[in-house]
């Protein structure tokens, strides 16, 4: 597997997603602060209009059932 080792700053509070182009992909987050499952949350992928290069998605139960952004924001 081709490593690129690029990354990306997201700063605290802001939505973020990505879609793999490849057949696998790692992706290594680093927090500033320890995973609290109870306050996890997100939004759709599909309901802010949004483009995605690949139709064919796979994508977890947990993730499908987010709520939209009008539900979100």
């Amino acid at each position: 597997m081709r490593q690129s080792r690029k990354s990306q700053f997201i700063s605290d509070g802001y939505a973020h997603g990505f879609q793999v182009l490849s057949e696998e992909a790692v992706v290594v987050y680093h927090q500033t602060n320890h995973f609290d499952a109870a306050s996890e949350t997100g939004i759709n992928f599909d309901s802010f209009g949004f483009q995605w290069p690949v139709q064919n998605i796979v994508i977890s139960e947990k993730d499908a059932a987010l709520p939209g952004s009008n539900e979100v924001l």
